[in-house]
């Protein structure tokens, strides 16, 4: 598994994980894979769209069979709730948390569909934290900037960054 999330759901149904890599982040997880890909069979449950492949790309490239399986489909909203407009409208938020690329391009999209050409702006002053290098690398394409990267790539990190940061 990635992370220590994952690890413990799967604990919470008897499961122990058999590995864990040291940065709770896809390349570590290849990178420092305890035994070799070649000649496995590996099922990857996943998101049905707009994950990164990175993972099975690597394995496949290693010479292991590979089968993914749409496990979840996450999705944008169709919009934002009313309570967060005025928030952006009152410039009563201080930063935004990001856990995923695909929560920074959902937001972005939403951000535009209801603000304009001037959804920008609009964040100019707000901070911009992320969990992690993945969630980053979007952050700065969107944008242009990311002021704060957990060091421990989890919820727990991107938590410890918020209070220390704000």
């Amino acid at each position: 598994v990635v992370g220590e999330k994952t690890s413990q759901t799967l604990k919470g149904l008897g499961i122990t994980a058999d590995y864990i890599p040291p940065d709770f982040v896809a390349e570590s997880l290849v990178i420092n894979f305890p035994v070799s890909p070649e000649g496995l069979k590996i099922l990857i449950p996943r998101v049905q769209s707009g994950g990164r492949n990175f993972i099975p790309q690597q394995f496949r490239n290693s010479g292991a069979s590979v089968l993914e399986v749409a496990a979840y489909d996450s999705k944008c909203p169709k919009s934002i709730p009313f309570k967060t407009i005025e928030a952006f409208q009152d410039k009563s938020i201080d930063a935004i948390v990001f856990s995923s690329g695909k929560t920074v391009r959902n937001s972005a999209h939403l951000l535009e569909k209801e603000f304009g050409e001037k959804w920008l702006a609009i964040v100019k002053n707000i901070k911009i934290l992320s969990i992690g290098p993945q969630t980053s690398n979007v952050c700065k394409e969107i944008f242009g900037r990311v002021d704060r990267e957990a060091t421990k790539y989890s919820f727990e990190g991107l938590l410890d960054i918020a209070i220390d940061y704000l």
